[in-house]
């Protein structure tokens, strides 16, 4: 015998589904310290024509200085800020390594390339540090 059985799931604003009420309004909660920054890298350092050549979000969880984790993020995961154009130390092959060029309480579809929990938050949505996504 065939049984149909229906099931209340409860879904948040990042898509993700919880079968508990509860927990789906602790995890919006949670979400409501997370702050998102477009980051621009990975610059063309052979000719110098164009600033980056790729862009993604890095998704902060904090209490608060979310750019500034962002910051120490981008210093974690590409390094310096500047670079130089086919490694010429000169003032006119300088050129920016990343930048970090806006603030969302939303991904808007966009990629996230890694994640910031800071230890002193109320709710944990990843592993403490800077973290590079798959």
């Amino acid at each position: 015998m065939v049984k149909r059985i229906t099931r209340e799931v409860f879904e948040t604003s990042d898509g993700k589904v919880f079968d508990c009420e509860a927990s789906a309004k602790n995890h919006e909660k949670a979400m409501s310290e997370v702050k998102y920054f477009m980051v621009h890298y990975a610059p063309d350092l052979t000719e110098g024509r164009t600033t980056s050549t790729a862009k993604g979000l890095i998704a902060v969880c904090a209490r608060s200085s979310h750019k500034s984790f962002a910051e120490h993020a981008c210093y974690t995961l590409f390094g310096s800020k500047w670079a130089f154009i086919q490694g010429c130390f000169g003032d006119s092959a300088l050129m920016p390594n990343w930048s970090i060029s806006g603030e969302s309480d939303s991904p808007d579809g966009n990629k996230i390339i890694a994640t910031v929990q800071a230890r002193f938050t109320q709710n944990k949505l990843w592993e403490e540090g800077v973290h590079k996504c798959k």
